[in-house]
């Protein structure tokens, strides 16, 4: 197994790393409670780096 810790450097500059129990390596197949984190924190990662982008994925469901 590969260790993200000595190899997120290597990404660049900003990497964020999110454990997601029960996801798969493509987190969209995992079960609905990992891709439900793993969406909420991508529109977290998204408002931290691109604040001036379209409404949160959650808002426009809803409204």
């Amino acid at each position: 197994m590969w260790n993200q810790n000595s190899l997120a450097p290597r990404l660049g500059p900003r990497v964020t790393t999110v454990r997601v129990r029960d996801g798969v390596h493509d987190l969209v197949l995992s079960t609905a409670e990992a891709r439900e984190l793993i969406f909420t924190e991508l529109d977290l990662w998204l408002s931290a780096y691109l604040p001036d982008r379209a409404e949160p994925r959650s808002r426009q469901r809803n409204g």
